[in-house]
């Protein structure tokens, strides 16, 4: 019986991201998350998850945490 992985398991190495859904809703739109970023060191890429859901992966700056690659979360009828 073959098995599909999840998105996030090739790149469990980094630093995993538990956002609300307000910071998670913020990066969507492109926006920087502020809040989070005295926790982590600048230059830490981190996995993106909102209510134990990845989202993506983004990267600690300066200015604070923003979103490099993001799922696009279609729902889909069949």
């Amino acid at each position: 019986v073959e098995r599909l992985l999840p998105v996030d398991a090739g790149i469990t190495y980094m630093v995993k991201c538990e956002l609300d859904p307000d910071q998670a809703l913020r990066l969507q739109q492109g926006k920087i998350v502020t809040d989070l970023a005295a926790q982590l060191m600048t230059g830490t890429w981190v996995r993106l998850y909102s209510s134990d859901q990845f989202l993506g992966i983004g990267q600690v700056t300066d200015q604070g945490l923003c979103a490099k690659r993001l799922i696009s979360r279609c729902l889909i009828k069949i």
